[in-house]
């Protein structure tokens, strides 16, 4: 098990001068920790959501909630940029396989300004 917030302050901090972004994360518990399956998923699906906002939707900040609810691990991430396309909102298939991979969910919710990304998943099965 690893401590979630250690590892995703070393993976999600450097994309921010990446992407010409803020990107703050906060995690409900502090010292959550979860599988190693969990932990890498995460980072890069994180990396991911943080590339689409800035690279497609022109985002300047990127907002990441973590937080343990049960067996549930919630994720959401919002930022301010376009959000929607020609087509609609966008839906992720890689970002949406990856979630589906550990037994999840994940839903693109267009809000007042930018994208909402909520993800679902699961803490036990994702651990196996």
């Amino acid at each position: 098990k690893h401590c979630l917030a250690d590892q995703l302050q070393m993976f999600v901090e450097p994309l921010g001068s990446q992407w010409d972004c803020r990107v703050a994360i906060r995690i409900d518990p502090p010292g959550l920790e979860v599988s190693d399956r969990i932990a890498t998923e995460l980072c890069l699906a994180l990396s991911e959501a943080t590339a689409n906002a800035a690279r497609h939707g022109g985002a300047k900040e990127v907002t990441i909630a973590i937080r343990r609810r049960g067996k549930l691990l919630e994720v959401t991430i919002r930022d301010d940029g376009t959000g929607s396309n020609a087509h609609g909102v966008p839906r992720p298939a890689s970002l949406n396989n990856r979630i589906e991979n550990l037994g999840g969910s994940m839903a693109v919710l267009l809000q007042g300004v930018g994208l909402s990304v909520r993800m679902e998943i699961p803490l036990e099965r994702a651990a196996s």
